[in-house]
């Protein structure tokens, strides 16, 4: 976890948010009003943000604790939008499976 902490101040300029990623998750999912999405390894949480302000309830997932803070920090005052630190392998204690 320390190469991501270490780059958490960087992330954005690293990985910024992407349009085209946006619309592969529209076209895949035929829209995203009143769609519920999971974006596991989140990050500092820019696509959820995105999918959030097309319409998508979202969650975002990471492992690591100084990107969720940053996700959490871009997106106060975000309706539907949650972000918490978890680790996809423990993601059945949260969302169980139907």
């Amino acid at each position: 976890m320390a190469f991501y902490q270490s780059i958490a101040p960087y992330y954005d300029y690293i990985f910024p948010p992407s349009e085209a990623q946006l619309e592969f998750v529209k076209n895949e999912t035929g829209g995203l009003d009143d769609k519920r999405i999971l974006e596991a390894g989140c990050g500092t949480g820019n696509l959820a943000r995105m999918l959030c302000r097309e319409g998508a309830d979202v969650d975002g997932i990471d492992l690591d604790e100084e990107m969720i803070r940053k996700a959490q920090e871009k997106s106060a005052g975000m309706e539907n939008l949650n972000f918490r630190q978890l680790d996809i392998l423990n993601i059945d204690e949260t969302w169980p499976a139907s």
